[in-house]
């Protein structure tokens, strides 16, 4: 303050502060990593139990894809998300993880049914996508739906919300999609 008054002489009266700002570290993101670490070995140890083990590490992929995936949109979009980003990743992982259980138990049921033996793995994951249409557009409209209804309350907050939770729901559908429709017909084939 004694430099600054007496650079700009008598005539102004200098005032300064000093704030000191300290960087507020969260440990949220090791927490979420080894909830999903936990909650992937849940899911595979379930699925390979009552599933086969093509269904239950497609859908441990198609999960941790859907995770990243979100992760990546979310920081593309540079959206602020106030401290709640692990909250968009880990329901993109459950999200994926349930649409994925879908689309596999359909391919299932799919390869069960008389005549369908001469189908290939990958027509079999091709069918189950188109049989689970109505499903996934039913959950492309509520995740919609509620965007929508947490963007006419009109707040910034909500507003960012609603933008993450169609972006956590998107992730989620296409990895479901995609994922299931390469990694189904390639762990299928490949136990043989």
């Amino acid at each position: 303050k004694e430099k600054i008054q007496e650079a700009v002489g008598d005539s102004v009266v200098a005032e300064c502060s000093l704030k000191e700002v300290k960087e507020d570290f969260s440990n949220q993101v090791v927490n979420t990593v080894i909830a999903l670490a936990v909650a992937t070995v849940v899911i595979f140890a379930y699925l390979l139990i009552v599933n086969k083990l093509a269904t239950a590490l497609t859908v441990v992929f198609n999960s941790i894809f859907a995770s990243v995936l979100s992760i990546a949109l979310l920081a593309l979009t540079r959206i602020p998300t106030f401290g709640a980003m692990e909250i968009y990743v880990v329901a993109s992982f459950v999200l994926s993880a349930i649409l994925s259980v879908v689309i596999a138990d359909r391919a299932r049921e799919i390869s069960t049914l008389v005549g369908n033996e001469k189908l290939s793995k990958g027509e079999v994951a091709s069918q189950a996508i188109k049989d689970s249409f109505f499903r996934l557009l039913a959950f492309i409209v509520i995740v919609v739906a509620i965007g929508i209804a947490l963007a006419a309350i009109l707040t910034p907050h909500l507003i960012y919300s609603a933008v993450h939770v169609l972006i956590t729901g998107v992730a989620g559908l296409v990895v479901s999609v995609i994922g299931s429709s390469i990694f189904l017909p390639i762990l299928k084939n490949s136990k043989k």
